[in-house]
């Protein structure tokens, strides 16, 4: 059924989930005392940019604005 295939996909999203590690948080921590105030940076998107540079990965986001002024993620645009 079209409810159980939903289920599988989901299940099978979710293993690809990555928990933030000490470095990472610590990293989130350092990104929202230096953009917090000054570009509105929210914890979610410090938590998610620390993950990004932390694992050496590239960002896909249809909001760059979120993370333009973080200079050591690599960003990939993308349209939805």
């Amino acid at each position: 059924s079209r409810q159980a295939m939903e289920g599988r996909l989901f299940l099978a999203y979710l293993s690809l989930i990555i928990h933030p590690n000490e470095v990472a948080s610590e990293k989130a921590i350092a990104l929202m005392e230096r953009f917090t105030l000054s570009h509105g940076l929210r914890v979610v998107d410090a938590l998610v940019a620390a993950i990004t540079i932390e694992q050496g990965l590239q960002l896909a986001s249809a909001n760059t604005g979120h993370y333009r002024f973080i200079k050591d993620i690599q960003l990939l645009p993308f349209e939805p």
